[in-house]
């Protein structure tokens, strides 16, 4: 589907746009629908990106490139003209914004997927699914269970946007079938719950709520184009990626429950306020401290990085327990006051 939709939203050649200081690359696409007076000649561009103002379903894509215009000396001018699309991969992968600029930048064309290349990839697929289920005969659960997991294991680097489950599904289609049959989806995780992009607050935290699963289609939306979970007409949140995905239309119902907090802010008598982190990894995961009066001690521990370089963080205990670790900027706080030493003590409100 990928191929498809590149395909149907991104048509004809490409430019990819080298950064001359970074060596970094992006794609733009569309480029005959803005025919940029110097796309097809100039070898070197400056280009900035800027938020698409003109979405369609046609060309939904959320950031646009402009190029500054070249006389016919090749010297730039003073004008600004639409160049194309940035390719979704680019914007998903690079974390690419409005306002950037690429000065200078090399220009190289090269032609977009086209039908048969897609009919070809698939075939390929194809072939190779048959391969795989036909050489491995005996160990089809072992195999379809690595797949299911890997495919669905999408934060592995390198691979955040390309994890398919349906590979599963072609090698191994009645295994997977037969588990479906037992299956029922019981927990669904949320993405930005804690956001302000949640309409309902904290209101149904731990309610039992009747649900919808719907597509956000407000294009200046920051969740747009992502299935979000609404209740009674208001958005909640969108759901994780890396987790099932119901079909939009899908309704039902079910109790929503936040995740534990990685950190908690704590407010000392004086009114000073400490951020601590790592909540989960300490003595205290899972606990829920609002409105308790404590004393917290501060303290320090040895950490070992992967490339095995110790170093000591100053923590928040209470009594011989570790809470969490002290947050960067609060530890500055302490460290000028003469606060942040073994033993200093922290009365809590």
């Amino acid at each position: 589907m990928a191929l498809k939709n590149q395909a149907q939203h991104e048509p004809g050649p490409q430019l990819i746009a080298t950064s001359a200081t970074s060596g970094k690359s992006i794609t733009l696409t569309n480029l005959i629908q803005y025919n940029h007076p110097n796309v097809w000649t100039s070898k070197f561009l400056t280009i900035r990106l800027t938020d698409n103002p003109h979405r369609t379903s046609k060309t939904p894509h959320p950031l646009m490139a402009e190029a500054q215009v070249l006389d016919s000396q090749g010297h730039p001018t003073s004008a600004w003209l639409p160049l194309g699309t940035v390719s979704f991969n680019c914007v998903n992968e690079q974390g690419l914004r409005d306002g950037m600029i690429l000065k200078g930048a090399k220009i190289q064309l090269q032609q977009g997927i086209t039908p048969e290349q897609i009919a070809a990839k698939f075939k390929e697929a194809i072939t190779y699914a048959h391969r795989i289920r036909t050489n491995h005969a005996h160990e089809q659960d072992q195999l379809q269970a690595a797949i299911w997991h890997s495919t669905h294991s999408s934060d592995q680097k390198g691979y955040e946007q390309y994890s398919r489950a349906s590979a599963a599904f072609n090698i191994f289609p009645e295994l997977v079938a037969d588990r479906a049959r037992e299956f029922q989806f019981s927990t669904l995780t949320l993405s930005g719950i804690h956001h302000p992009t949640n309409e309902w607050g904290q209101s149904l935290n731990h309610q039992n709520i009747e649900f919808s699963v719907e597509l956000e289609t407000r294009n200046h939306h920051s969740n747009w184009g992502k299935r979000i979970l609404v209740v009674d007409g208001k958005q909640v949140s969108p759901f994780s990626e890396k987790d099932y995905q119901l079909p939009i239309g899908t309704m039902g119902k079910g109790t929503l429950i936040p995740a534990e907090s990685a950190t908690l802010v704590a407010t000392t008598s004086p009114g000073n306020r400490i951020k601590i982190g790592q909540l989960r990894q300490h003595d205290f995961a899972g606990h829920d401290f609002s409105g308790q009066a404590v004393t917290l001690t501060i303290d320090f521990k040895t950490t070992t990085t992967k490339s095995g370089r110790t170093s000591s963080v100053p923590v928040a205990k209470i009594g011989d327990k570790i809470l969490g670790v002290i947050d960067t900027k609060d530890r500055n706080k302490l460290l000028a006051g003469g606060r942040l030493k073994i033993g200093a003590r922290e009365p809590v409100q």
